[in-house]
């Protein structure tokens, strides 16, 4: 479900710090985009999925919502005109940057009781990338299957 999407994101995010670090004394700005659920096909991809669409419309207010994508992409372009080390998609994401720290262990608690709530489903739940980018991905890994030698498959 997330867990790979979450870690890719983590390691993006460590990734963009270090480098600010490395590069920064050359005048290289390095910045971070943090966006909740914003409207892509990927986003609207994961809600075809009955679990996942309920999953997140559980989750708090504003976290459970999903933002258009125009005020994202500005605030996103605003932030590499200034060069910000962080930009916001989302009005409130700057203010959990404080609480960042306890999210951990209230989303282990908080998501331990929801999967267990929704185990009679999780098996129904599609695996690998959703949206048009991920059914893209598939189409070409698809193809390049075909193409190889069956040596190699």
């Amino acid at each position: 479900m997330m867990t790979a999407y979450c870690a890719s994101k983590s390691g993006v995010e460590a990734f963009a710090h270090s480098l600010r670090a490395e590069v920064g004394y050359r005048g290289v700005r390095v910045g971070v985009g943090y966006l909740s659920w914003t409207d892509t096909d990927m986003v609207r991809g994961a809600d075809e999925d009955d679990v996942m669409r309920e999953l997140r419309q559980r989750l708090p207010w504003p976290s459970n919502r999903t933002y258009p994508l125009g005020p994202a992409v500005d605030r996103i372009v605003a932030g590499i005109e200034r060069r910000s080390s962080h930009v916001y998609a989302q009005w409130w994401l700057r203010g959990m940057q404080s609480v960042r720290g306890y999210l951990p262990t209230l989303i282990g608690v908080v998501g331990q009781r929801e999967m267990k709530r929704f185990e009679p489903r999780l098996a129904g739940v599609g695996k690998g990338l959703v949206g048009a980018g991920g059914e893209a991905d598939e189409k070409v890994r698809a193809e390049r299957a075909e193409r190889a030698p069956s040596t190699q498959r």
